[in-house]
């Protein structure tokens, strides 16, 4: 009778031991399931707020304070961004080759402006409706300060709103003109993880955007032959002309008319002429004569540079 008893219980333990084997199995099975949705999630998540990012880089111009830079990002998707942080290196860019070289360069980065980005349009309209409300919003904006650590320089934290864009314009001085890449990376930490997600992007400073470029139009008086210079003619895009020398598009560009290319600090580096014109609308001829050299460019590599630079 016991030893019955015995085996009856051991069969329903067996059973109960099977049963929860399998309910175990099925726990797991179904844990590993709902985290493989949730890592699914995650990373569809990050995809899509990473994609909803838009980060633009542009020239804004050149002057004795070093290059200009705009920095835009944008917020398109319904969801705020947050903690978004700015990360920039500086590469020595060699004309003679397709990629950036490795090193990084020597400068000091800067930004005195930053705030929600308006467009000329809605720009006008709240000057119409309130003007000195519209004053007051510019002045509010909050400087975005960046800090350097062995060659990147990183900025403060900040939000986006759904649909809201953020610019900041960077000041890149360096010691003399250099032809370098900016690289620029977005970090933000993911809602889900955690992990930080980036977005890149990449401006080339050509070396005549931080040059002084004036056009005279008509020959200089006084240019003296240097007799140490370096002559040499090419053909170049007329569209380039005009906008490396902001010739209007109502002014043409006559033979005998002459640019300059000088440093900010005053030193002339070429002298600019055009030739008769070949007959191709949208080419110049002109004879460039190069000066001085810069720094580690020598008149060979500047000839180069602004042959390719004019195209």
């Amino acid at each position: 009778m016991a030893g019955h008893a015995v085996g009856a219980l051991s069969m329903a333990v067996g059973k109960l031991q099977a049963s929860m084997g399998e309910a175990y199995g099925k726990l797991t099975d179904t844990l590993k399931q709902n985290l493989s949705i949730m890592q699914s999630m995650n990373e569809c998540m990050e995809f899509y707020m990473t994609s909803g990012l838009a980060l633009r880089l542009e020239s804004a111009g050149c002057g004795e304070e070093g290059t200009r830079v705009r920095v835009v990002a944008e917020d398109k998707i319904k969801f705020p961004i947050k903690n978004v942080t700015f990360s920039l290196t500086l590469h020595d860019k060699s004309e003679s080759e397709s990629e950036s070289k490795s090193e990084r360069i020597d400068a000091s980065v800067s930004s005195y402006e930053y705030g929600p980005l308006v467009t000329d349009q809605a720009n006008k309209r709240r000057k119409v409706m309130d003007n000195d409300k519209h004053e007051e919003n510019k002045t509010e904006a909050t400087a975005l300060e960046w800090k350097e650590d062995v060659g990147t320089w990183s900025s403060t934290a900040f939000d986006l709103m759904p649909g809201e864009s953020k610019e900041s314009i960077i000041k890149i001085r360096q010691s003399y003109p250099k032809c370098y890449a900016l690289h620029l990376t977005a970090s933000f930490p993911s809602p889900g993880t955690g992990n930080q997600l980036q977005i890149t992007s990449t401006l080339h400073i050509p070396l005549l955007a931080q040059l002084k470029c004036t056009w005279c139009g008509s020959e200089v008086e006084g240019a003296r032959d240097e007799g140490d210079s370096l002559n040499f003619t090419a053909s170049v895009a007329a569209k380039r002309l005009r906008e490396v020398f902001s010739i209007p598009e109502k002014e043409g560009i006559q033979r005998d008319a002459c640019g300059t290319i000088a440093t900010f600090t005053g030193k002339t580096v070429a002298r600019l002429t055009v030739l008769p014109d070949e007959d191709a609308m949208d080419r110049v001829q002109i004879k460039l004569k190069i000066i001085e050299e810069i720094e580690d460019h020598g008149k060979e590599a500047l000839r180069t540079i602004f042959e390719k630079e004019l195209q």
